[in-house]
């Protein structure tokens, strides 16, 4: 049974999706996955409404990162590295590597999961450039930031198109035995679904193919995203 002071936390996360998306106004396409991103993903978004920063944004997107040809560090290569190494890696293949062996990963195909996060990127960048003119004609609904709106548009379609989503059996009986629920190969080419711990990760995994500059960032018994500078 959680504790009284879960329950309030839970309260508050449905508290402030209803709120974001009621935000979002009538942009149809952006409303049933946005409440579900902010409840079960955990994104924060800083970026400021200037038109430098909007611009910068759109800099960053226009090319989607490169990941390196040739063998796959190891994590015992990972783990050898220096901080600064570690900031050129993909964090979805940290993430991967680190759920290797584990029970529930069995079968993990790093190199394929990676390539899927590379098409699910290019669809992102697809959709948000299409529908960028919703932003473009009516900033005041999406907080005057372009970063907002680019952020939910990549939940959207990620939530949308591929079907990434929670998994509602891990609200309240977590189990720490099951990898598929605290890495991102849970939502690969799985329909096991995510957690507050692993969605973000996966948002930051295509958010970063994107050039967007989104982090981790924990928190007492969560973990959450954030556009803006570390």
């Amino acid at each position: 049974m959680p504790s009284k002071g879960k329950l309030r936390r839970q309260e508050a996360s449905y508290t402030a999706g209803a709120s974001v998306a009621a935000g979002i106004g009538k942009r149809a396409w952006l409303l049933p996955f946005t409440l579900g991103a902010v409840l079960s993903g955990g994104i924060v978004l800083l970026a400021k409404p200037s038109s430098q920063g909007s611009a910068d944004a759109a800099a960053r997107a226009s090319s989607t990162q490169a990941r390196p040809t040739g063998e796959l560090p190891s994590l015992g290569d990972l783990t050898g590295m220096s901080n600064e190494q570690l900031e050129q890696q993909d964090i979805a293949l940290l993430n991967l590597r680190c759920a290797e062996g584990l029970p529930g990963a069995e079968k993990l195909d790093i190199e394929q999961m990676l390539a899927t996060l590379d098409r699910w990127a290019a669809r992102v960048r697809h959709e948000t450039d299409r529908h960028l003119y919703k932003y473009r004609q009516n900033p005041k609904e999406f907080n005057n930031s372009e970063g907002f709106y680019r952020m939910m548009a990549l939940i959207t379609v990620l939530q949308q198109d591929f079907k990434v989503h929670y998994n509602p059996d891990r609200i309240r009986d977590i189990d720490f035995r099951r990898s598929q629920d605290l890495f991102i190969h849970g939502m690969i080419g799985s329909d096991n679904g995510g957690t507050c711990v692993s969605m973000p990760a996966l948002y930051t995994a295509v958010a970063r193919r994107l050039g967007y500059p989104v982090y981790l960032v924990t928190a007492k018994e969560h973990v959450f995203c954030r556009w803006g500078k570390g």
